[in-house]
């Protein structure tokens, strides 16, 4: 039996935990009346505005409308709403997802299923992650041993002995980054999200094939990967490598702010005429100089790939550096395509 009370209805419940009166008015509100149960909002969960409740029968959740008619059996181990006509529910330890008509969107097929983005979910199938939307289609492949929350537009993604970097188009970061430099900014930049001044391409010379058309004393603009910092410097001598000064007092001081982000070597982009080249900067300013009104009492050293050091020409990190610079280009590339 189901009595009018003004503008509402009041639907009679006898449920697991007890039975009583649910009313709801015109606005969906909700009060209960419940013989043996204090908490009768366990049994009995209001989807506004839509005027449709869930119910508990044998333990199991169902849908019902405002004057207490079945719309959705109880079949459901548990339920989350997602969107006003989407629920999230759980049946023989699976998540799918129903629409209020009860009507299956995605088939109770995951382990776990949670919101990512705007229409898209994280999926976990037999173990492994992926992404898909609210039509089941698949974003990214179940391939993935973890998917982090999204963060500025972009998750850490751990596939077998990689960190990778994704955006919410699930595209992923080449599987090249595998060196600890490489997972140490993939997690930086995933933690501390910038703006990147980032080239339209970036090349990968021999210091031979640069060292010819470096020129002296000409202001040359680097961009630090790690801070997104731009500054310009100057060579003044070519040798195993390029040593280099700030040109004026606040490219020193933007040097220095960079340094803040990340001390000694570090991955640069340097552009020389309309080529940039992928570089790495040794930033322990020391010896020489020959600008005086820079703030800077020293220079620096840059390197190209090949090049080395004066003392040890066999150095590794150097090459290392250049290399993640050039990655990381790609890696950017791809996150914004």
């Amino acid at each position: 039996m189901i009595t009018l009370y003004g503008n509402g209805v009041a639907v009679p419940v006898e449920y697991d935990r007890g039975a009583g009166i649910a009313t709801i008015d015109e606005e969906y509100n909700t009060s209960f009346a419940v013989s043996s149960l204090n908490r009768a909002g366990w049994i009995v969960r209001v989807r506004q505005p839509s005027g449709l409740f869930f119910t508990m029968r044998n333990g199991r959740w169902g849908l019902n409308d405002a004057r207490g008619n079945e719309v959705v059996p109880p079949i459901y181990e548990q339920w989350r709403a997602y969107a006003e006509d989407l629920f999230l529910v759980r049946q023989e330890n699976k998540w799918g997802i129903i629409d209020i008509a009860g009507n299956e969107v995605i088939p109770a097929i995951y382990e776990q299923l949670s919101t990512y983005a705007d229409d898209l979910f994280l999926a976990c199938l037999d173990g492994k992650w992926g992404i898909i939307d609210t039509a089941g289609n698949e974003i990214t492949p179940a391939i993935y041993d973890r998917i982090g929350p999204l963060r500025n537009g972009f998750s850490n993604v751990r596939h077998g002995d990689n960190w990778l970097l994704m955006n919410t188009r699930g595209v992923i970061a080449s599987p090249i980054l595998t060196a600890i430099e490489d997972v140490e900014f993939i997690r930086y930049f995933y933690e501390n999200p910038r703006e990147i001044e980032r080239p339209n391409s970036v090349v990968l010379s021999h210091w031979s094939e640069v060292k010819p058309i470096l020129p002296l004393l000409v202001p040359l603009k680097i961009v630090d990967v790690y801070s997104g910092i731009t500054y310009y410097v100057a060579s003044f001598s070519n040798g195993n490598h390029a040593d280099v000064e700030t040109v004026t007092a606040r490219d020193t001081a933007l040097f220095l702010e960079s340094s803040k982000v990340r001390l000694g070597g570090r991955p640069v982009w340097v552009t020389v005429g309309d080529t940039t080249y992928a570089a790495a900067l040794f930033a322990a300013i020391h010896g020489d100089s020959t600008i005086s009104d820079n703030n800077m009492d020293g220079h620096i050293c840059l390197h190209f790939f090949g090049s080395t050091n004066h003392n040890r020409p066999d150095y590794e990190a150097q090459r290392r550096w250049v290399l993640q610079s050039y990655r990381i280009f790609e890696l950017l590339s791809r996150l914004n395509q």
